[in-house]
Order: structure tokens, then C-alpha cells, then sequence
């Protein structure tokens, strides 16, 4: 689900504002949407497609009030909706909304009390923006969405082109326009009816522990496992997008585990490392006894419609050429339910995942020693265009790094705070979640501080990483996982069977 947030103009016009939001939303030719104004301010949600009860499960109305949760919020120990309904009796919603986990935004308006509040969740994975233009406040999950209010500025920031160009995401809380700006990770923002900020506030922080925890494979079981029964507890999850690599085939054996049978969605690539993904992808579901469907990418890919709608969803804030995940969006229908994609796994092991300290993950990963060689080089923007670029993108970055210890652990944060949830995450959760709800088990605080002490040796990480997949899911660990370039097995010799 989507929403749109107006506060401060009359009802009229602020409806209407939010019904232009609404319809400027991917999607909302196909989903339903539902309006809620009051005297000077209005919220509008729209539920994808094929999924109209996200109006009555995710949207709560009544006693000046309405309550909502956004995108594909999860919690541990109890059922959303439960939270949601505390949330709606109380106060003070924002206790019970910082309850929640996974990829959301809550928002609760109170036309009585003239208060109202936004969530953001724990790591900011869920897209929310915001604009201010004289006597309006604009929130939307989509930025471009925000200009249908023509008072909004559509110059663009040089900040935000520099750190898309240069580094290949946004920086921080930057976008491509100079008027827009991302909602914070971890945020309670609580607002008058006129828009103004009455007050913000963080409830979670970035663990900074020396990684020196014993956690063992069953820890790591233990956790995803209680991440995954949240999940299927909120969403009909059955497919599985699996690709040659590690985390998909975790998701998969911990669906096994619950005595699940998920479908594997596989894709090939012919033009990318010998379709790797799309071989040993094939390979695990037969090893795994999964049913699969393999589908090819057509070669006019990149000139088709599916394209256009991918990067008109993206919002043309990641770069997507040639990417695997963004062909695979158009797989992604209401018919297929839930898909699951990507693990906190990811970042524990992956060798780009850690560098000796935040400067040293800018310079060896985001090659930032480079931003200025690599925008000069962008003869379609003038000379001081380019400056402006470089240097905004230099400021974001600077930004993002103060209070970051610089440590190997530091390094995780940095990597986390860009990569994942302005690269990563904008495919996932605002394109992919756009048609279908995500599930991604360990995008809940409990797994994430955890996990996040795991040692940051190599070594250390992979071989943890290995005894979970031979001793909880040896059925994954009979094919080699293919990341990249690189192939790796988990058990001495693979099946030859398999290989043949």
C-alpha cells in the first residue's frame, strides 16, 4: 500500500492535492484508493493491484482519526493489525508504532487534537519524501508525485545528480530535486494541522559493538526463523526469486524448514556471467525438490515498455541498465502473492560489505577518489554544473559519514546507509513492493543489532555461513553458489548428478 499526505491548505484543496498524488503513484491505474480530508489537511492510500483488502487491513477510520501502516510492515511477536488497533486507541500512536518492523511508514492523523505523526521504519527501506511549499506540508512515497502541487519546485539539486551519477545512489536523505527530501530512517515526526514540525525524535540507533559475540548457525536459524513466521503470518509468501547466490537459497531452506514448498521464480541471463544465476539457480530448486519456472530476458529488454514502467517506478533515482533486478520486475504480479527477496545475510558475508573503516569503504567500493574524474567527464552538463555536482555530492557524503566511529563496524553502517537502503532497497521496496509485498526475512531490529555482531572477518563470517547451510540446509549446499564472477562451494564435491 501507498499513501499521500497533505496538511495546512483548506480540506478542498487539500484533497484534491492528495487525489493528484494519488493518481501520479505507479499503480493507480490498477489499484484502489481511498481519500480521507479534514478541515485543513487530507490522506489518501491506494491499495495495488488485485489487493483491495490492504483498505480495510493496513487503514483504520473513525473518532477524527485515521490510522495507517504503509508498504510491508511486519512484528515479531504479534499480527500488524493488533498494533495498529492499540495505535489507533491511543494518544500517543507513535509507542505502538515504533513496535513494528520491516519496510513501513505509519501515519496516524487526529483532526481533533490537531496532532499528527509519521513513522519511519528502523533502516528508512520503505520510500517516503517530503516537500514544503508556503502553507503546505507534502508527503508521498513517490517524489515526483510531489510536483502536481505546481508551487513545489522542480529545480533540480546538484547534490543529488552528483551522488546518483557519481556514486550510483543517493546520498542520505538527498534527492534529484532541490524542493524533496527522503523522510529519516527511524523517525517519529509529529506535525501541526498547518504542517509545521512540532517535533522529531529517533528510537533507534546503529549498533556499534566490536563483532567479538559467539553466534553461532543456529542463531542465525533462530532469528530469520522468528523474521520469516512474521511474515507469513501478514502475507500469502510462496515465491522465492532464486538466483545462484546465497540468499535466496537461505530463504528457501527456511521455508523448508516451516514445512513450506515455495515456488522458485529463475531467470536467465545469457549475457551475464554465462547465465550463472540462471544455472545454478535451476540446480538448487532440483537439489532443494522445489517447483521452479525459468523465464529468458528478451533481448530488446532495455527499449521495451516493461522498461520504462521499471524506471517510471524507480522514480530514475538507481541506476538500473543491465541489472538483473530490474528485469525481474516484470515477473511480479497479484497472482504470485508475496515474493521473498534478499537477507540480512547478505551483509555479513558478502566481501564488499567491509572495509577497514568508512573513509576506506568510499574510496575502495564507492570510489569516491573517482567523483570528480567521473562527472567531468559528463560533457552534456556545463562546467559549473558539473562543480555544483561534485561538490554537493562530496558535501552529502561528509554528511552522511560524521559520527560514523571510523571502524571496520563503521564501515557496515556506511555501507548499510547508502547501498542497501538507497541502491538495494529502492529496487526492492519501492519498485518491486510497489506490485507485489516483499518479504525479506532479518529486516527487523532483533536479527539486525544482533547480526550486526557478528565478526567482520571473512573468514569468520563465511565459514558461519557455511555450517548454517550444511547443517540446517544441506539440500542447498549440494550446488556451488555463484556471486558474480566467483563460484563457491559449501561441501567438498558437488553432486554430479546435479552437475550434469
Amino acid at each position: 500500500m501507498r499513501f499521500a499526505l497533505c496538511l495546512g491548505p483548506c480540506e478542498e484543496e487539500s484533497a484534491l492535492l492528495v487525489r493528484r498524488m494519488l493518481a501520479a503513484l505507479p499503480g493507480a491505474a490498477s489499484g484502489s484508493a481511498r481519500v480521507y480530508s479534514f478541515a485543513s489537511g487530507a490522506l489518501g492510500v491506494l491499495a495495488r493491484d488485485g489487493r483491495d483488502s490492504e483498505l480495510s487491513h493496513r487503514v483504520l477510520a473513525g473518532d477524527s482519526r485515521v490510522t495507517i501502516a504503509a508498504c510491508d510492515p511486519i512484528c515479531v511477536a504479534e499480527p500488524v493489525r493488533t498494533v495498529l488497533e492499540r495505535a489507533h486507541r491511543s494518544d500517543n500512536a507513535a509507542n505502538e508504532f515504533t513496535s513494528l518492523d520491516g519496510s513501513f511508514v505509519a501515519v496516524q492523523v487526529d483532526a481533533r487534537s490537531g496532532r499528527h505523526v509519521v513513522v519511519t521504519d528502523f533502516i528508512g527501506m520503505a520510500p517516503a519524501f517530503q516537500a514544503r511549499r508556503e502553507g503546505a506540508l507534502l508527503i508521498s512515497t513517490t517524489p515526483s508525485a510531489l510536483l502536481v502541487d505546481t508551487a513545489v519546485s522542480e529545480d533540480p539539486d546538484p547534490a543529488g545528480w552528483g551522488a546518483l551519477l557519481g556514486f550510483g545512489n543517493a546520498i542520505g536523505n538527498t534527492t534529484k530535486l532541490a524542493a524533496v527530501r527522503r523522510l529519516p530512517s527511524a523517525a517519529v515526526l509529529e506535525f501541526d494541522s498547518a504542517g509545521a514540525l512540532l517535533g522529531e525524535r529517533r528510537y533507534w540507533s546503529w549498533p556499534h559493538e566490536s563483532g567479538d559475540r559467539r553466534f553461532g548457525a543456529g542463531d542465525v536459524v533462530e532469528l530469520l526463523g522468528g523474521s520469516v513466521a512474521a511474515y507469513r503470518r501478514e502475507y500469502t509468501a510462496d515465491t522465492v526469486l532464486l538466483s545462484g547466490g546465497f540468499d535466496s537459497r537461505i530463504i528457501a531452506g527456511l521455508l523448508q524448514r516451516r514445512g513450506d514448498t515455495p515456488r522458485g521464480l529463475i531467470q536467465r541471463h545469457p549475457d551475464e556471467n554465462a547465465n550463472a544465476d540462471g544455472r545454478f539457480g535451476v540446480l538448487a530448486a532440483r537439489s532443494m525438490g522445489l517447483p521452479y519456472e525459468v523465464h529468458d530476458v528478451s533481448r530488446d529488454f532495455f527499449s521495451s515498455h516493461d522498461y520504462l514502467a521499471y524506471l517510471h517506478e524507480a522514480d530514475v533515482d538507481v541506476q538500473s541498465f543491465y541489472l538483473f533486478i530490474a528485469t525481474t520486475a516484470r515477473l511480479l504480479n497479484p497472482s504470485r502473492g508475496a515474493v521473498w527477496l534478499d537477507t540480512v545475510v547478505g551483509s555479513l558475508v558478502k566481501r564488499n560489505a567491509v572495509a577497514d573503516s568508512p573513509e576506506d569503504y568510499a574510496r575502495r567500493i564507492m570510489q569516491s577518489d573517482q567523483l570528480e574524474a567521473r562527472l567531468s567527464s559528463l560533457q552534456l552538463f556545463t562546467r559549473e554544473w558539473r562543480a555544483a555536482m561534485h561538490a554537493g555530492a562530496r558535501e552529502s557524503l561528509a554528511a552522511e559519514m560524521a559520527g560514523i566511529p571510523a571502524t571496520r563496524q563503521g564501515s557496515r553502517e556506511l555501507r548499510n546507509r547508502t547501498r542497501v537502503r538507497t541502491r538495494i532497497g529502492a529496487h526492492f521496496h519501492r519498485v518491486h513492493s510497489g506490485r507485489v509485498p516483499v518479504a525479506t526475512p532479518g529486516l527487523d531490529r532483533n536479527s539486525w543489532s544482533l547480526s550486526m555482531g557478528v565478526s567482520l572477518e571473512a573468514a569468520t563470517a563465511r565459514e558461519l555461513l557455511h555450517q548454517l547451510l550444511r547443517a540446517y540446509m544441506p539440500a542447498a549446499a549440494r550446488v556451488p553458489f555463484a556471486s558474480g564472477t566467483r563460484l563457491s562451494r559449501v561441501l567438498p564435491v558437488a553432486a554430479p548428478q546435479l552437475l550434469l
